[in-house]
Formats: C-alpha cells, sequence, structure tokens
C-alpha cells in the first residue's frame, strides 16, 4: 500500500483519512428512488399518501431535531442581558422552529396514525403535561419519530416501512455525526497548537480571542457528540440486535480527544481513542505478501507506525556507516600526516594518536556489530586488532582504609609514608598493565 503510494503518487494516499463512502444524503436518494419505483409499479389510481414521501417526511424530522439539539445548546450559552439583539436573533430562531414543527407535525398522522392515541395519551396524563416554559420553547418539544414510540405503538401505528427507512437514516446520522466530530476535533487541535505557538504571551487581546474561538469550536464538538448519541440511541430501539454495534460504540466523554499525543506521552506509546479507529474493514499487505485486515480508519495511523519503522532501520544503515567512516577517516588521517614534511616527530605523533584511536574504536565496536550480524567493511588491520583485543572492564578504584588522626599520631609518620600508601592504594594498574590498554589518553 505505502509502496504502491510512492511510486505512483497516483494511488490513494494511505496517510490521508478515508473519507465516509455513504453519507446521510445518499441514503436520502437511494430511498426516494425506491419510493418513485413503487410509485411507478402501483396502480393509476392509487394516490400517493401526501407530496412529501416518507423518507422526506423522516429526514425533515431528523433536521428538526438537531435544529433543537443546537438551539437548546445556543440558548444555555446565551447570558442573561446580554443585549437586546441576542435576545432578538434567539426568539427569531424559536419562531421559525416552531413554524417549522406545527407543519412537520400536520403531515405526521398521514404516516403515523398512531400519534393521534399517543397524543391523547399524554393529555390525560398530568405528570407528563409540559410546562407553561416548555409549551413557549420549541425546542422541547416532543417529535415523536418511530423510534421514540413505545414498541406496541410502533409497530401498529406506522405506515409499512416507516421504520425500516428510519433504522437506515439514523444509521447514516450515526456514521455522519462520527466523520463530523473527528473532523472538528481536528480543527480544534490545530486552533489550539496555533493558539500554543504563536498567540500565547502576546497580549490579553489576543488570548481571549483564541480562548473564544476555542470555546465556540468545543461547543461545536459537544453538538456533534449529542447528535451521535442520539443517532445511536435511536438505533438501539429501531435495532437492536444487528453489527451495527460492533463498530458503533457508545461515546464517553473521555473518548472525545483529538489524534494528537499527551504533552507526557511518546509517539510509540500513543493510544488512540475508538472514534479515530471506527470503519470498515480494509486488506493491508505486509512485507512477505500476505495481507491483514485493519479497520479504514486505523489505516492511517499504520501507514504512519509503518514509515516510523522504515525510519529506524535507516538509522541503524545510517549509524553503521559513521562507524565505518570513523575508522576509515582516522587511518586515513594517520597515513596523512606522515606523509607531511617537516615536524617529523609531531607527524609521527599525531599519526600515532590517529592509529591507537582507530583502534580502540575498533575494539570498542567490533563486538557490538558481530553480535547484531552487521557487516563490517573495515581495514582487515583493524578488524584483526579487535578480534585480538576484546573490550577491557575496569575494575573499581581501590580505596585506601581511613585513619584517625590518634593512629596517626602513633604511627610517627612524617607524611612521606602516607603519600607513598596513597600511591599504592590508588587503585591504578601496573605499567605493564597500562601499557596493554588500547585507550591513547594514558
Amino acid at each position: 500500500m505505502v509502496d504502491d503510494w510512492q511510486e505512483d503518487m497516483s494511488q490513494p494516499n494511505p496517510f490521508e483519512e478515508m473519507a465516509l463512502e455513504t453519507t446521510q444524503g445518499d441514503v436520502e436518494r437511494e430511498l426516494l428512488a425506491d419510493e418513485q419505483a413503487e410509485r411507478a409499479r402501483a396502480s393509476a389510481e392509487a394516490k400517493p399518501v401526501h407530496d412529501t414521501t416518507a423518507s422526506k417526511f423522516l429526514s425533515i424530522g431528523l433536521d428538526l431535531e438537531n435544529q433543537q439539539h443546537a438551539l437548546l445548546a445556543k440558548a444555555k450559552q446565551l447570558k442573561r442581558g446580554q443585549g437586546l439583539y441576542e435576545e432578538g436573533a434567539m426568539e427569531r430562531r424559536r419562531a421559525t422552529l416552531c413554524d417549522r414543527i406545527e407543519t412537520w407535525r400536520s403531515i405526521q398522522t398521514l404516516y403515523m396514525p398512531g400519534m393521534t392515541q399517543m397524543r391523547q395519551i399524554n393529555s390525560t396524563r398530568t405528570d407528563a403535561m409540559p410546562t407553561e416554559k416548555d409549551t413557549e420553547m420549541p425546542e422541547a418539544i416532543p417529535l415523536w419519530l418511530p423510534s421514540s414510540l413505545p414498541s406496541g405503538l410502533r409497530e401498529s401505528g406506522c405506515v409499512d416501512g416507516l421504520v425500516e427507512k428510519e433504522r437506515r437514516l439514523q444509521l447514516a446520522e450515526a456514521d455522519d455525526a462520527l466523520v463530523s466530530l473527528r473532523q472538528q476535533l481536528r480543527i480544534t487541535t490545530g486552533v489550539f497548537n496555533y493558539k500554543k505557538t504563536h498567540v500565547s504571551g502576546t497580549g490579553q487581546k489576543s488570548n481571549t480571542c483564541a480562548w473564544t474561538l476555542l470555546s465556540q469550536l468545543t461547543a461545536k464538538t459537544k453538538l456533534f457528540a449529542d447528535r451521535y448519541r442520539a443517532a445511536r440511541k435511536a438505533l438501539g430501539t429501531l435495532d437492536p440486535d444487528r453489527d451495527w454495534q460492533r463498530r458503533l460504540l457508545p461515546l464517553r466523554p473521555e473518548d472525545i480527544r483529538g489524534p494528537t499525543r499527551q504533552d507526557d506521552e511518546s509517539e510509540g506509546r500513543r493510544e488512540l481513542t475508538w472514534i479515530w479507529l471506527a470503519g470498515r474493514v480494509a486488506q493491508v499487505p505486509v512485507n512477505d505478501g500476505d495481507e491483514f485486515e485493519i479497520a479504514e480508519g486505523m489505516q492511517v495511523e499504520w501507514a504512519k507506525t509503518h514509515a516510523r519503522a522504515n525510519r529506524w532501520q535507516e538509522e541503524v544503515i545510517l549509524l553503521t556507516e559513521e562507524m565505518r567512516r570513523v575508522v576509515v577517516y582516522l587511518d586515513w588521517k594517520a597515513l596523512w600526516w606522515r606523509a607531511q614534511d617537516g615536524l617529523r616527530a609531531y607527524a609521527h605523533r599525531q599519526a600515532d594518536l590517529m592509529h591507537r584511536l582507530a583502534k580502540s574504536f575498533a575494539a570498542l565496536w567490533y563486538p557490538v556489530l558481530t553480535a547484531e550480524g552487521i557487516t563490517i567493511e573495515w581495514p582487515e588491520y583493524y578488524m584483526t586488532y579487535a578480534q585480538d583485543h576484546p573490550p577491557k572492564v575496569r575494575t573499581l578504584r581501590r580505596t585506601a582504609p581511613l585513619k584517625t588522626a590518634h593512629e596517626g599520631e602513633d604511627s610517627g609518620s612524617d607524611g612521606l609514608d602516607d603519600e607513598d600508601d596513597e600511591d599504592e592504594g590508588s587503585g591504578y594498574s601496573s605499567p605493564d598493565g597500562d601499557d596493554a590498554d588500547v585507550s591513547p589518553y594514558k
């Protein structure tokens, strides 16, 4: 997948998030085409129930439900005494929404005859009567979609096929809300990173504007989360035993976070929440030609992880090449010093120093590279030296025993013997041992 894209950029980019293939608009068009086909198959005498089809009726109902959620969130943000303009705009929105709900309810009894019985039951229950405040707020008016009805009334109080159509629309609504939630989280993360990098510390006005924008984005994120939860709740009522529950999981507050890692979290230990992994299953090839299945939402993360693994393999190759170049350069430098005219003693000293450095590095690196099975391309002399002189582990320096002042007076030493004792107990190796050390710094 990654190799195909690197060779041909016209192939699908594995580092880009897949777009949703079936949206709510696609489902609405499919349902409308099915209804038009049913009308064509019906007899000429059979008239449609209404010019607004059943799928269009349900789509308008879902749209009204989303408008109620948005208006309710806007009303919670509206502060008392904020201004006559804001209050007037809120009242106009409520009036428009109330008119749309009344128009939609006039069609509802045609496709949901059981709503007449439902409204009669609610009108006789004093505990379910809406308060005076609720009657003035269109965002609190119950719409009574088929998913909101009791199971018995849902089966007998709706026209044929209405429940199945709502199930398909609610499934597409949940997918759309999840995609919008991911996009909103990416936008919020980008704005927050921009604020932290370019705005923080530049002044109170800039910080206030940035925080205002972040609060608006957070409110919109919460709105998409509420849409997803409402659609999933409706699916749980309409179709509780289908496979959608494996893909559309319950949305918890801790799941609503961006794809970036936390400040105290490394890239390799970063864990994504399920909202970034939800999607259809796709086949991803591996190096040996086999294929394994991952969710399409996981495809981008798999490609990034694959790129990080390849980068570490490149680092091993680069480190091995750097080791080879160090040994070869020091050997060349030694020959260069020997070829210089004048200051022969200094030149020979520098050449000897370079040779000893090269031998010490060769003896230090040779066991590591051979243990990892990495091919070594050094001059033969240094490889032979590294084999004959494995690296030594220095022992801890011996510490001379401490003497008290009283013991020092009794010994009658004039201080010269103490210096000899320090030399004997210093822990340094014998001259023979020093000559065997490959380090040039003695």
